[in-house]
């Protein structure tokens, strides 16, 4: 059964802060699957937001729990953690139609079986912001559990802000992100990959004039077979710093792609940067570009560009 609650200025147990205070918890899908909950107006302020949460997986798997936030004036402020599925599956948080939501740090996808859990940020003014690390697919005891399959979707103008970095698959595989068209944009640093050659097909795409701009990045960091790829007019990822495709000895196989008339810039850029790292390339097509303040190093010749 579905269960569906509107949430207007206050939520069940919101507790108006003072200095000493301190925020109450939400559940969203505490010990139960298929509950939707929906902020549509007001502040609304919690110390950590868990969607799909289970104190039992043995009696309760917590599935397809969803969060709405959305409409101009709508905040969900979290002192702590936000996590979308820290032990259950198919859950989501939907930022749209100018919402607003604050985390210390986000999780897609926490412990073991915590996989195929999703974000969505869409539509002008629709923002989510880190003032940590964000991160899709956390951590697992072995890697045949691991949390894998999260998504995060930046589209129609959304926007995430992350101070930390934007982290895809840390601890497991195949984790996407898409920031696409006009005006959508990630601002933060982006690791992808974890530590081991399992954690692998892990992905990050900036399509139709998406934007992603941060620090630095690394495309498969000790870890393999991870793609960047650029797309289309208008479309760019800059980094002030480096970006590295394919890191350290576990970073093989890893590829960034830019291609009809996008554009990536960063200060240097490495391939294949460590001691055995191998297989990885950067593949610019015709109309695309790569743009170096400083250098390109293919590592030992391990590393290659193709086209032009």
């Amino acid at each position: 059964m579905k269960h569906t609650r509107i949430i207007a200025a206050v939520f069940c147990g919101l507790l108006l802060l003072s200095a000493t205070s301190r925020a109450q918890n939400l559940y969203v899908g505490s010990n139960a699957a298929n509950v939707t909950t929906n902020f549509t107006s007001g502040t609304n302020i919690f110390g950590i937001t868990y969607i799909g949460y289970s104190t039992n997986l043995t009696l309760i798997d917590p599935t397809n729990n969803v969060l709405n936030v959305s409409g101009a004036g709508t905040v969900l402020s979290n002192s702590s953690f936000l996590h979308v599925g820290l032990n259950g599956s198919g859950n989501r948080l939907v930022v749209s139609n100018d919402g607003q939501v604050y985390c210390q740090n986000g999780v897609l996808g926490w412990t073991e079986n915590a996989g195929n859990n999703s974000a969505l940020v869409t539509g002008t003014n629709s923002k989510w912001t880190v003032g940590g690390d964000l991160t899709l697919g956390g951590r697992a005891s072995e890697i045949s559990i691991a949390p894998d399959g999260n998504s995060l979707v930046v589209s129609n103008g959304g926007q995430v802000v992350i101070v930390g970095a934007l982290r895809i698959g840390v601890f497991s595989r195949s984790n996407s992100v898409l920031v696409t068209g006009s005006g959508s944009s990630v601002q933060g640093s982006v690791i992808m990959g974890g530590f081991a050659t399992s954690l692998r097909n892990n992905s990050l795409v900036i399509s139709n004039g998406g934007r992603v701009s941060g620090g630095y990045g690394y495309i498969g960091n000790w870890s393999s077979n991870s793609t960047a790829l650029v797309t289309g007019t208008n479309s760019v990822w800059t980094n002030s710093g480096n970006l590295y495709v394919g890191y350290d000895s576990l970073g093989k196989g890893n590829r960034l792609v830019i291609s009809n008339g996008a554009t990536v810039a960063n200060a240097e850029g490495i391939v294949g940067g460590g001691a055995i790292s191998t297989n990885s390339a950067v593949q610019i097509a015709s109309g695309a570009s790569l743009r170096l303040d400083g250098y390109y190093a293919p590592a030992d010749t391990k590393g290659e560009l193709a086209g032009r």
